[in-house]
């Protein structure tokens, strides 16, 4: 067996092998025994006909065909080690020569193991943001929550106002087609200055209980759905008024909201939570901008096929996201009205980063020896499975004791120890502080277990 690199490029590397005639030959035999229990040749029980009956009624090169099953796989393993190359995943064959008596002859086209080389990552150094949580934002806060401790209270002696809730009957007709076979629905609206749901519902201000109005809308020409253009009629008749009752910002409310003894405790607590948030963000991007220029700075080689998995990891993270929400991906494309592909495509930049930022890291930590030890896993399993419900922690245990899992997160601590070496060397050493440091990449042990997870590709895209 010879083997020749012929071309490399793009973490691709072609091999040219010849096989010897001989061991060829040998293969044919294999071959017809396995091809000779398969066929039904007349006048024979099958496995019983001669080889030169079955190479005369299959043709000539049947033989030879179904011994490239035993030849090939083996050539390509032999001339891999012959040529010290490191595959990343598995070839693509093409049959050069094949005829009986004469060498054959193949190529196998192999993504090889990415290569980094770094740049000078002692160099970078990125300015952090300064954090500042002034009055006006804590105030925010204490607005939010009291909006989201309101509550909805019926009114019934004056008219629907922008601010309020209403429930009534809605008949819904398109384009002159009553829809729900002509039966009004109970149905419920919102009205708002900013966002009305549904986007029409602004126009019932003014109106009382009993009141009955038709309202006209047009569907958008560029809309994604089958119905742009449509005009749309709603039939109104209002049925009950709530308005929203916001309770004071108090001693009360706080103790409503959690163990808090006054509203100055509330308010101490929101600021540090909103200074914690807002470290976090700050982190996120400094982070982002360090690896954008250890990337930039950095020579990165890698197979194509990386960006392609990527993008299934990336596909896969959105559907169990959609999923824990109550819809899927599916649904997502379909209301994107987009193909699956299209999807892919404009996501492909996001994925070719993520490959780029995970190589930079897993080199940088082989560079600086930033070894993590089996003790330093044991403690992230279990801080995971202590962070989850207690009807979930034995099956996540016993999900840890894959080896892939077990990998992923060893591959997952290493990524974030390059990752501090980076903030520290950057300038980034407030973001080191403990509270900071539970933003993991993604590991597949809690997606491992999900119950909805797809089978295959296709039970997303369908």
């Amino acid at each position: 067996m010879n083997a020749v690199v012929e071309r490399s490029e793009n973490s691709r590397v072609t091999l040219k092998v010849e096989v010897e005639p001989e061991v060829v030959a040998k293969a044919t035999d294999r071959a017809f025994q396995r091809l000779v229990q398969r066929v039904n040749i007349p006048g024979f029980r099958r496995g019983k006909a001669p080889r030169r009956i079955v190479e005369r009624t299959l043709g000539p090169d049947a033989l030879y065909r179904e011994a490239l099953d035993f030849v090939m796989p083996s050539a390509y393993e032999d001339a891999v080690r012959q040529s010290n190359i490191a595959p990343y995943a598995q070839p693509e064959f093409e049959v050069v020569q094949l005829e009986p008596g004469q060498p054959l002859i193949f190529r196998a086209t192999v993504p090889v193991e990415p290569t980094v080389e770094l740049g000078d990552y002692h160099a970078i150094a990125v300015e952090p943001d300064k954090i500042e949580i002034g009055d006006a934002e804590v105030d925010k806060a204490l607005a939010n929550l009291r909006e989201a401790n309101s509550q909805w209270v019926p009114v019934d002696d004056r008219e629907v106002r922008v601010g309020d809730q209403v429930s009534m009957d809605l008949l819904t007709s398109v384009n002159g087609r009553t829809l729900n076979g002509g039966k009004p629905q109970d149905s419920v609206a919102d009205l708002d200055a900013n966002s009305p749901l549904p986007r029409w519902a602004n126009a019932l201000a003014g109106l009382h209980v009993g009141d009955h109005k038709e309202v006209l809308d047009t569907v958008a020409e560029d809309a994604r759905t089958e119905l742009a253009g449509a005009t749309v009629t709603y039939e109104v008749t209002i049925k009950g008024i709530k308005e929203k009752q916001l309770p004071e910002i108090d001693d009360e409310l706080a103790r409503s909201v959690g163990d808090y003894d006054d509203l100055a405790a509330l308010t101490a607590d929101l600021r540090k939570r909103l200074e914690l948030e807002a470290r976090a963000q700050a982190k996120r991007k400094f982070e982002d901008a360090v690896l954008t220029r250890l990337v930039d700075l950095s020579t990165i080689t890698y197979p194509e096929v990386m960006v392609e998995e990527k993008l299934d990891l990336l596909v896969r993270e959105t559907d169990l996201e959609f999923r824990r929400q109550g819809f899927d991906f599916a649904t997502f494309l379909r209301v994107r009205g987009q193909p699956y592909e299209e999807i892919r495509k404009e996501w492909r930049p996001q994925a070719e980063r993520r490959v780029k930022s995970e190589l930079v890291l897993r080199r940088l930590a082989e560079q600086e020896a930033l070894g993590v030890d089996d003790d330093a896993v044991e403690a992230e399993i279990t801080r995971m499975v202590d962070g989850t419900t207690p009807d979930r922690r034995e099956r996540m245990r016993q999900t840890a004791g894959a080896a892939a899992v077990r990998q992923s997160i060893r591959e997952s601590l290493n990524a974030r120890k390059a990752l501090n070496l980076l903030d520290e060397l950057a300038g980034g050493s407030e973001y080191l502080v403990p509270e900071l440091q539970d933003d993991l990449p993604a590991s597949p042990l809690q997606d491992a277990l999900d119950d909805d997870v797809p089978e295959s590709e296709e039970a997303i895209v369908e």
